[in-house]
């Protein structure tokens, strides 16, 4: 499956405001994304830390690789949110190769 982030609209390393699956500027992590992707919708999405707000405490179906709060999303999230250490283009490497192991293929425009 292909995932398109649009870097406008991608909150990451303190760009964009804060960090969530999706936050009140209409502005989501890398995994707000793929959620989005994968059919989730933004009330379970808005606010949303690591995982949906969808009565759930991990992820499920196609993305339940992720788990939970401790599980691999929240490796994912500290690539996607780390401030002042990764340059954009960095970043970007690293949540590509993270996702291709899991056939997701990352697109940053």
């Amino acid at each position: 499956m292909k995932v398109v982030i649009e870097r406008a609209k991608w909150v990451r390393g303190g760009k964009n405001g804060w960090s969530s699956l999706l936050n009140d500027k209409g502005c989501m992590c890398c995994l707000g994304f793929v959620a989005k992707a994968h059919g989730y919708e933004d009330k379970h999405l808005l606010g949303a830390g690591f995982t949906p707000r969808d009565g759930k405490t991990r992820w499920s179906g196609a993305l339940s690789w992720l788990g939970g709060i401790g599980g691999e999303c929240a490796e994912i999230a500290g690539i996607n949110d780390v401030t002042g250490q990764d340059e954009d283009a960095v970043r970007e490497r690293k949540l590509t190769a993270r996702f291709a192991e899991h056939g997701i293929e990352l697109e940053f425009v």
